[in-house]
């Protein structure tokens, strides 16, 4: 895969203004800037990693984890996607008199109206007394709760009951960025970073604020256009996402 280093971008932004080097580390220094801000907005530095789910459902997150982009739990040759649950109990669950972590206990059964659940009922509809099918679900169906919620202050994953692996698959945002021109980033991302130079430094001089406005404007533009380059939505890719949740059902 094809990379460009901050050294290539900086000599490069030198080249195209007819700077000497004496610049280099000022624009070496704006081009990190951007990258770290780049990297917050529109995730570039991306990893993939496997981690270990404990005893008590939860997994340990990796240090230069700056934000988590999806969990995802083998099946196969498939990786399936857990759901995001905020209502998830964060806090440690002790062993009565130890310090043994353990996971909390499934809840109590507990009995609910047909008429008013969709998980107590037929996926493909509803039935009356004589064994007629009502239908009312029209493809809706309730899914098994695989979900996990991010624990923050332990900086751990936690897992709901259900979720029964022993590893899971995250993809997550990096902090991967170093003080020094061997950082590397997409090709796609040269002209935004070029742009964001060439407005820092006309805003650390005494450009005319005419041209600091359009520069600005430049770089606003470029960011957008990299944004649409790296997160591209296609008309397959809304209707993959529409079919995933809809199966055969008596429509009546």
């Amino acid at each position: 895969m094809k990379t460009r280093t901050l050294d290539h971008i900086v000599r490069n932004t030198l080249m195209d203004l007819q700077l000497p080097l004496h610049y280099y580390v000022r624009f070496l220094h704006y081009g990190i800037r951007c990258l770290e801000e780049l990297n917050y907005d529109i995730p570039i530095n991306i990893k993939i990693t496997k981690l270990d789910v404990t005893s008590y459902q939860r997994a340990i997150l990796p240090s230069d984890l700056v934000d988590v982009v999806d969990v995802s739990a083998k099946y196969g040759e498939h990786l399936l996607m857990l759901s995001l649950d905020p209502e998830l109990n964060t806090v440690q669950n002790f062993e009565e008199g130890t310090t043994n972590k353990i996971k909390y206990p499934d809840p109590a059964p507990v009995s609910f109206d047909n008429e008013l659940i969709y998980s107590t009922v037929n996926n493909f509809g509803q039935y009356n007394e004589t064994g007629e099918n009502i239908g009312r679900h029209y493809g809706l169906a309730a899914d098994q709760k695989q979900s996990y919620t991010i624990d923050k202050i332990n900086g751990e994953l936690v897992f709901d009951n259900a979720l029964s692996v022993s590893e899971v698959t995250v993809t997550y945002v990096s902090d991967g960025v170093t003080t020094s021109a061997a950082n590397t980033t997409t090709p796609y991302a040269e002209d935004t970073i070029n742009k964001y130079i060439r407005y820092q430094r006309s805003l650390n001089s005494s450009a005319a604020q005419n041209k600091i406005s359009l520069l600005r404007q430049e770089f606003i533009l470029a960011k957008k256009k990299l944004k649409s380059r790296l997160n591209a939505l296609s008309y397959s890719d809304i209707l993959r996402s529409i079919r995933r949740g809809i199966h055969g059902s008596i429509k009546n």
